[in-house]
């Protein structure tokens, strides 16, 4: 009776190890995609900075770079007067 309760836990062994690895391989693969996940949104939200820092680059450089009209001044003025 003994002999044969030790042959059935080692013919379980294999099965548990078999169950236990699967478990685990599927928990760490879970977490891979957790990682791979944020690491995606992470993504995202500093392409989203960057679209906006972007964005606002160029307006400052449309800004700049408008040509301005002169604003006359007071000597351009009685030079023009004096005519």
């Amino acid at each position: 009776m003994i002999v044969s309760f030790f042959r059935v836990d080692k013919g379980r062994r294999p099965d548990l190890a078999v169950t236990r690895a699967r478990v685990l391989a599927d928990i760490k693969e879970r977490h891979d995609q957790e990682i791979l996940h944020a690491a995606f949104r992470t993504t995202e939200d500093i392409q989203g900075e960057l679209d906006k820092s972007l964005q606002q680059l160029r307006k400052t450089v449309t800004v700049a770079l408008e040509p301005t009209p002169e604003k006359p001044t007071e000597q351009h003025r009685h030079v023009v007067n004096k005519k």
